[in-house]
């Protein structure tokens, strides 16, 4: 008895000892954090709330993320699986490589590009809408017998991207129009909310004090995080957006010890979201 008493005590004090330091472990901001439930898709990290057409559902599990911080957030689909699909998804502008600066800057590279496809056709030039309080960009065009669409709007440093694809123009108007229904933080709500988005926040000149991750494999390997900065200064979110399972762990054990100087905005302290690497 004493010896399973003694593994249970060994056992308790390993676990205590992978808490980082400071208390419990450090909870992601993870824009992957979004579910289909009671016919509606949520997402918290961009505060999305889309009511599903009526007949459709969660499609197959995308990709994990790249390691520019491109993320299939959800793809949707229609009942019977052929008159309509939707993929919802989002680029890290802090990630990307040679990011747009607006998203309508995005709708028109992506304008570009398509018009160089043979057998596709842009149906409309890119137009500016606002849903939600958020400003979009669409652009409709269409190939091979398909009809799609494109709306992309910015939100917490990320081109936030909807494009539903149908077999007949009517039904993608049908769709595009399901998307007056989306629910977002209007821009007021947002910056109450979220903190300051800052790229390239995370260097020496705001940094009072860090730890470096300890080395871990695979080697030769660039590893995007992003995190949120309290008003204290210290690391209050992590996520890791693609790493090894040993990298993800000392990356995470490391921020939670770093230190910054608070933020100030209007002369008092707020939080920031910004992104950095870490070379293994």
């Amino acid at each position: 008895m004493y010896r399973w008493w003694g593994l249970a005590a060994l056992a308790c004090l390993g676990a205590w000892l992978a808490v980082p330091q400071g208390g419990a472990s450090i909870p992601p901001a993870n824009p992957e954090d979004g579910e289909v439930a009671d016919g509606r898709y949520t997402n918290e990290y961009f505060k999305i709330a889309y009511p599903l057409p009526s007949g459709w559902s969660e499609d197959r599990q995308g990709p994990a993320p790249s390691y520019s911080g491109y993320y299939v957030l959800i793809s949707l689909k229609s009942g019977g699986g052929r008159d309509g699909t939707m993929l919802i998804a989002s680029q890290d502008e802090f990630f990307a490589i040679d990011p747009p600066n607006s998203s309508a800057e995005m709708v028109e590279q992506f304008r570009r590009r398509i018009s160089e496809i043979d057998g596709m056709t842009v149906d409309h030039e890119p137009q500016e809408m606002t849903i939600s309080g958020a400003r979009f960009t669409r652009l409709d065009y269409s190939g091979v017998g398909l009809f799609r669409a494109m709306l992309v709007a910015e939100s917490r440093c990320h081109f936030l991207s909807f494009i539903v694809t149908t077999v007949d123009p009517d039904g993608r108007a049908s769709l595009a129009q399901s998307l007056n229904d989306l629910s977002l933080d209007g821009p007021t709500e947002r910056a109450r909310s979220m903190p300051i988005c800052l790229k390239d926040y995370a260097t020496p000149e705001h940094l009072l004090s860090r730890i470096d991750p300890a080395p871990a494999g695979p080697k030769c390997t660039s590893v995007p995080v992003r995190i949120i900065i309290g008003v204290d200064g210290r690391v209050t979110h992590i996520h890791v957006i693609r790493a090894s399972t040993e990298q993800r762990g000392n990356i995470t054990a490391a921020l939670t010890g770093w230190q910054f100087r608070p933020f100030t905005m209007e002369g008092r302290p707020v939080e920031v979201e910004t992104g950095l690497t870490f070379r293994f």
